[in-house]
């Protein structure tokens, strides 16, 4: 059996895990001049939908900021503008040729991108478990614990292996991917696992519909077997009950988030949100609720440096983006991401599960794996097809 990959891509790959999402910037800027290379030069495409609505998206909200009296250069909330960037970004790599055209594009790039990304990813977690070593227990979620994984979360580790997955053919390579996401990610992850496990053989294509059914039906049974177990674990490990979920601090910030967006929001903050720099008072916040105890804690939590709480608090891609940027900003988010990540919507469908209890795509480490991915992708390196 033969086995190739790209070694300067997983050492890109291995390089960003390092150092999270400090890449973001430089790949920003790298993405940009590659877009205006191939769009605005050499391509004669014009979407015309795309591009009003992307113009009005990334024209009015720096406009509404520089007709705000209350905000300068000083007290910009440089995080939320980044997801900003980051929604525009998405929109511009989703039309990309070919992205939702081909989609045996990618089964054809495990040279360049599956098998450098999970090799990277399997190196990085032997490092990671050789740092929590001897102690057994910090093994699952090593990347909440381990020093070489201190710019990230177990979320976001897991995502990036569910990104993996999306990218292999090789059946071992996916198996090592999930394994991966299992113990390094939590219980999050584990659901998202489920939700692409439970639709990905519907999606297959060539088997007929009744053999889709009942693979189909096999794999949820098998998933709800091995996983459910796992989430319960994950749940015990952090002091949770699903029982008990009103005191799921999930449950309670979602809880803040909509009672202070029903009394705060009008007609047009529900349409266009408030904008990247309407951190929201603390005291605004909780003032409006009689707190127990654990409620006072998940406050805290929410709390940011400057004692106000930002749309990435809210731990919920959704809630996140309807903040800054209302229905409008919601639309282009899905829009785009759906056109994005249409080559393999079992995976687009456990994102969608990911965000509903994380910010994923909207943070600055997660968005420079996507950039690199659909970058690299789309340079259209001559390669020959790869055998394993």
């Amino acid at each position: 059996m033969r086995f190739k990959f790209d070694v300067l891509i997983y050492t890109f790959f291995l390089f960003t895990l390092l150092t999270g999402g400090r890449l973001f910037i430089p790949l920003v800027i790298i993405f940009a001049l590659i877009y205006i290379y191939k769009k605005l030069i050499f391509s004669k495409k014009i979407f015309k939908f795309d591009v009003i609505l992307l113009s009005f998206f990334t024209l009015f909200y720096p406009i509404q900021a520089l007709l705000n009296p209350d905000i300068n250069l000083s007290n910009l909330d440089i995080v939320e503008w980044k997801v900003y960037l980051v929604i525009i970004i998405l929109a511009l790599i989703s039309l990309e040729e070919n992205n939702s055209q081909d989609n045996t594009t990618y089964k054809k790039l495990d040279f360049k991108l599956g098998n450098p990304l999970i090799i990277a990813l399997f190196t990085f977690t032997l490092v990671c478990i050789f740092q929590v070593f001897p102690n057994i227990y910090a093994i699952y979620r090593f990347a909440d614990r381990a020093p070489a994984a201190e710019r990230i979360i177990s979320t976001y580790f897991g995502f990036i292996c569910l990104f993996s997955f999306s990218l292999l053919s090789n059946i071992y390579l996916k198996i090592l991917s999930l394994f991966l996401a299992i113990i390094g990610g939590g219980g999050s992850i584990t659901i998202s696992i489920f939700v692409y496990m439970s639709t990905y053989f519907f999606y297959l294509k060539n088997i007929t519909t009744k053999r889709k059914i009942i693979i189909s039906f096999i794999s949820i049974l098998l998933s709800t077997l091995i996983l459910f177990p796992v989430f319960q674990f994950s749940q015990l490990r952090r002091g949770r009950s699903i029982a008990d979920f009103q005191n799921v601090d999930r449950f309670i910030i979602f809880s803040y988030a909509f009672k202070y967006i029903d009394d705060n929001f009008n007609n047009i903050d529900y349409i266009f949100g408030k904008g990247p720099d309407s951190n929201v008072e603390l005291g605004v916040l909780m003032e409006q609720f009689s707190l127990t105890r654990r409620e006072e804690q998940i406050g805290k939590y929410l709390l940011a440096e400057s004692d106000s709480v930002s749309g990435k608090n809210f731990h919920n891609d959704f809630l996140r983006i309807f903040a800054h940027f209302g229905i409008f900003g919601l639309f282009i988010f899905i829009r785009y991401s759906y056109l994005l990540f249409s080559y393999d919507v079992p995976f687009y469908l456990s994102i969608l599960i990911l965000s509903l209890f994380n910010s994923i795509i909207t943070t600055t480490f997660c968005f420079a794996f996507i950039i690199i991915i659909f970058t690299y992708k789309n340079l259209n390196f001559k390669f020959k097809k790869n055998i394993i």
